[in-house]
């Protein structure tokens, strides 16, 4: 049952649920009814079986969910995202029950499938562009930012937005940075620059630090690689900021994100405890806040908050003591998901299931480790 499930968490990132939406529901289904099976058999060695502070913040998040949807505008949307969170919380129970040679395989397949995703890109970036103008001709697609990532080359295959890939790949660079494949770390590496996400080179840049600060011996060259992120961050901010476009400039992307999130504030002034309801917020122009947390919020009030800061305090709880002993498997995956928790600060990719899947799991090894 555990390789059916790698073979579909390396297929996940394939399939955009925006962009093919009924491919997306019978994977899911698919993905759902695998994923129950395999928990059925391995939950009675998962570590969470026996944590009162697990359930305690399950319940307050259910009750925060039940309370939101009450007061929904649009029940069906809170349907549909209702299963995007029990797939959430199932593959964090999975990621828990997985012993440490099923976490080494969880990890290459997740590595292997980033790999792949990101030759894809680069083929995008050299010969897929061409076709995409052609197509975008025919079509007469005036849409200012898809015209954007065309014209500038941004590459984003297989998923909806250069934003989205960039917030997939920082991740699993991390996973696998202190192995011996560095060819594989370095054509993801290439794929991350070509997206020219300045949020993705961020984060990744914050995880880096992350890893360093719990590594003991600290070698000078280590900051090498820091220094290289941030003169790659830097030449992307001046290439964008150098456009002549506004919506290209990445100050136009900065403000339009404020925008987002005073109107979001201004929404959760109004429903401060209990939220408009899971998939209910509707902002000028925007379906999403481009900050996961404050959307957490505002869908589903500060109950459904204060389980999330729960599950990330129990992850530091659990993992504290192994990263100080030189565990690289946990001092990686607590990098890893500092990456993917930084870049929802500006972005939303927790919302969306061919991303959220990787935080869920690799959060959920923090959980089960002893």
């Amino acid at each position: 049952m555990l390789n059916a499930l790698l073979i579909l968490i390396f297929c996940r990132p394939f399939i955009s649920s925006l962009a093919f939406p009924i491919l997306n529901s019978v994977f899911s289904s698919i993905f759902l009814v695998i994923l129950f099976f395999f928990l059925s058999a391995k939950f009675k060695e998962c570590p969470l079986k026996k944590n009162p502070y697990f359930y305690f913040l399950l319940y307050i998040f259910c009750f925060s969910f039940a309370i939101s949807s009450l007061g929904a505008e649009n029940k069906k949307l809170v349907i549909l995202e209702l299963y995007k969170y029990i797939t959430g919380f199932l593959l964090l129970i999975c990621g828990a029950s997985l012993n440490t040679k099923e976490k080494d395989k969880l990890i290459q397949t997740l590595f292997l499938s980033a790999i792949v995703i990101s030759l894809a890109g680069i083929y995008q970036f050299s010969f897929g562009f061409r076709h995409l103008t052609n197509y975008i001709a025919q079509k007469e697609i005036s849409n200012d930012f898809i015209i954007d990532f065309v014209s500038r080359k941004r590459i984003f295959f297989p998923f909806a937005t250069p934003n989205m890939l960039a917030g997939f790949l920082a991740p699993i660079i991390l996973l696998e940075a202190n192995s011996i494949k560095k060819l594989g770390v370095i054509i993801i590496l290439i794929a991350l620059f070509l997206t020219q996400s300045l949020a993705g080179l961020l984060s990744l840049i914050v995880g880096v630090l992350v890893y360093l600060y719990f590594s003991v011996e600290k070698k000078h060259k280590s900051w090498i690689y820091i220094f290289i992120l941030i003169i790659g961050l830097t030449s992307l901010f001046l290439i964008r900021y150098s456009s002549s476009k506004e919506h290209l400039r990445p100050d136009f992307s900065g403000l339009m994100r404020l925008n987002y999130w005073r109107q979001t504030i201004n929404v959760i002034k109004d429903h401060p405890f209990f939220g408009v309801g899971a998939g209910n917020l509707n902002l000028y122009r925007a379906r999403f806040t481009h900050n996961s947390y404050l959307q957490i919020w505002v869908e589903l009030g500060v109950g459904a908050v204060i389980s999330f800061a729960g599950l990330i305090w129990l992850g530091l709880k659990k993992v504290k003591i192994r990263i100080f002993r030189e565990e690289r498997q946990a001092k990686a995956i607590l990098s890893a998901s500092t990456v993917f928790l930084f870049h929802n600060l500006f972005d939303s990719t927790f919302f969306f299931p061919e991303t959220n899947f990787l935080w869920w799991l690799l959060w959920g090894m923090l959980l089960g480790m002893n």
